[in-house]
């Protein structure tokens, strides 16, 4: 295998992308001065950027706002694994107790809503864990919380809020 030049930096062949730009399957950087050292951004930043290259955006916040970027797709890989694996565990309990999806039918809002605040109050005051599920309180606040979501968006359930007149 050929070494490859991209821009001012020539790399010899081996199993793994350049690191500086990605361009290439080429890493070790065979420059006089630099031979055997990783081609590395860190390294060559005083380096012009290979042709083409392209800085991926920043994600810059400004508040409560959020800067979104490409087709404007939810990216569910921005929740946290652990949160929908902990929402699963109280489905699960709720799908012995009850039935499997039972909480698709919908119920009273309030009923969710206490709940949620039941669970919230108590992780306030300082109990980590449900005690008779042994389920973190935030997941069944949250769990609620995706309940009343749903039905609120399917129509289904009783919308029981106060509504002051």
């Amino acid at each position: 295998m050929d070494s490859v030049t991209c821009e001012k930096i020539t790399c010899a062949p081996t199993d793994k992308s350049c690191e500086w730009c990605g361009a290439h399957p080429y890493e070790w950087c065979q420059q006089p001065d630099l031979v055997g050292t990783p081609a590395t951004k860190d390294r060559d930043e005083n380096l012009p950027p290979p042709p083409g290259f392209v800085e991926p955006p920043v994600n810059e916040f400004d508040g409560d706002e959020t800067v979104s970027y490409g087709d404007n797709k939810p990216d569910p890989t921005m929740v946290d694994p652990q949160f929908i694996l902990e929402l699963s565990k109280v489905l699960g309990m709720g799908a012995e107790k009850y039935t499997r999806d039972n909480w698709r039918k919908g119920t009273a809002y309030q009923r969710r809503m206490a709940s949620a605040m039941r669970h919230m109050l108590a992780w306030i005051e300082g109990e980590d864990l449900d005690p008779e599920s042994g389920l973190p309180h935030l997941a069944h606040a949250a769990t609620n919380c995706m309940f009343l979501m749903n039905w609120q968006r399917r129509g289904v359930g009783t919308d029981d809020r106060f509504k002051p007149e």
